[in-house]
């Protein structure tokens, strides 16, 4: 009765579905400097003798976030003992790349289901270090409040902040008129155009990408006197002189009613 109950057992795993498929990341080499070719394949072999569809999700990473990640996606139907290889990154190395440690994940995915998954390792070096530059506007001549709306006459600085030094900075202010102006930072200024300002910035160090980045904030209406004490446009100031003559004049007349009342 025991060889009989066993021998049901092998005739139900035989007659299940078998997943047993070859998948495998490959790349050409482990380690790329400047000029190397990347190249990044996926084998997979569909070993069952019944044709089988899946769903490939592939990703690519750098483990300080230096690269921005990559994903793709396939779909494959392969017939019994089908083998195709999937040429899943292909890439000369280039300033474009950045120095690193990366990732490449693989998964063989059945009506949802995560069958296999495989990893692969490579690295980059060699290639010019990045850097971070960061521009701000201020109302504060030491920037230790970011400000991006301004009043006609207010006092704005420009600097920056850089996780590197001894920069070499190509600056340009373009003003609302589309009128330019090389400065270098920091810089101030007193604004007497409303509208949108620009300042675009080239920044370049020697061993590092060159950067480019911008920083845009707006003059709105309203003037500033040279204390520093806010006068909004308004009523001018001989029109309110009137109306106050006026009112004085009303004043008068209702009073001298009232005494000979």
């Amino acid at each position: 009765m025991r060889c009989k109950f066993l021998s049901m057992l092998v005739v139900i795993f035989l007659a299940l579905p078998a997943s047993a498929h070859i998948f495998r990341l490959h790349s050409n080499e482990t380690s790329y400097e400047p000029g190397d070719e990347i190249l990044i394949t996926l084998e997979v072999k569909n070993t069952l003798s019944v044709e089988k569809k899946f769903d490939i999700h592939v990703t690519l990473t750098e483990e300080e976030g230096k690269y921005p990640p990559m994903a793709k996606a396939y779909s494959i139907n392969l017939s019994p003992n089908e083998e195709i290889n999937l040429t899943i990154y292909n890439s000369s190395v280039s300033e474009f790349l950045s120095n690193g440690n990366y990732t490449v994940h693989a998964q063989l995915i059945e009506d949802g289901i995560a069958l296999y998954e495989d990893y692969l390792y490579f690295s980059i070096s060699g290639l010019p270090d990045t850097f971070n530059i960061y521009l701000i506007s201020s109302d504060r001549e030491n920037l230790s409040v970011k400000k991006d709306v301004f009043l006609v006459g207010e006092k704005v600085h420009l600097g920056y902040y850089s996780s590197v030094g001894n920069l070499s900075l190509n600056c340009t202010l373009i003003y609302p008129d589309n009128k330019t102006k090389n400065i270098q930072l920091p810089f101030s200024f007193y604004p007497d155009k409303k509208g949108l300002y620009c300042l675009e910035v080239h920044a370049e160090k020697e061993g590092y990408k060159s950067v480019d980045t911008s920083l845009s904030f707006a003059v709105i209406g309203g003037v500033l006197s040279l204390r520093g004490e806010e006068r909004r446009e308004g009523i001018p100031l001989h029109l309110v002189i009137v109306l106050v003559f006026l009112v004085l004049i009303v004043i008068v007349a209702y009073l001298a009613i009232r005494r000979k009342a």
